[in-house]
C-alpha cells in the first residue's frame, strides 16, 4: 500500500500498522471475486490460518454471506495466538497445530482430516481436540 494515505495509520518503532478497515478497502476486487467463487464451489473442508492478520484479512475480504460460511468452517491455526484470534473473530471450531513449520502443519492437517501423510509416523503429541473453546 505504498503511496496510500491512511488517517488511522500508527507508527511503532519497528512497523507501520494499518487498521482492518483500511486494509479491506485496499484489497483488489479480484480477490473478493476469487473468494466468492471458491465458496460458490461448495463448502470448504478446513481453513488453514497462519497469523492473526490472516484471520482479520480473510474476514475483511468476505462479504456478509461469505463471512457466515467462513465462520462455520473448521480452522487449523498455526499457533496459539492465531488460534485465539480465530476464536475472538467468531470461528466456532479451532484447533492449533503443534508447531508452525510447513512439514508439521501439513502432517497435522492431513491427520486432522483423516488422511495420513505419505511418510506418516505416530506422533504422540497429535491431539485433534480443539485447544480453544470456540466462539463465545
Amino acid at each position: 500500500m505504498p503511496g496510500t494515505a491512511c488517517s488511522c495509520r500508527t507508527a511503532t518503532s519497528r512497523t507501520r500498522r494499518w487498521c482492518t478497515r483500511c486494509v479491506a478497502a485496499a484489497r483488489p476486487s479480484a480477490s473478493r471475486q476469487l473468494l466468492s467463487a471458491a465458496l460458490d464451489d461448495g463448502p470448504v473442508d478446513v481453513l488453514v490460518l497462519t497469523s492473526a492478520s490472516t484471520v482479520r484479512g480473510l474476514l475483511a475480504l468476505a462479504g456478509e454471506e461469505a463471512r457466515a460460511a467462513l465462520l462455520a468452517t473448521p480452522v487449523v491455526a498455526s499457533g496459539t495466538k492465531t488460534g485465539q484470534a480465530a476464536v475472538d473473530a467468531g470461528f466456532g471450531q479451532v484447533i492449533v497445530a503443534p508447531a508452525p513449520d510447513a512439514g508439521t502443519l501439513a502432517a497435522f492437517i492431513a491427520r486432522s482430516l483423516g488422511v495420513p501423510p505419505a511418510a506418516a509416523t505416530d506422533d504422540p503429541s497429535f491431539d485433534p481436540a480443539p485447544v480453544t473453546g470456540g466462539a463465545r
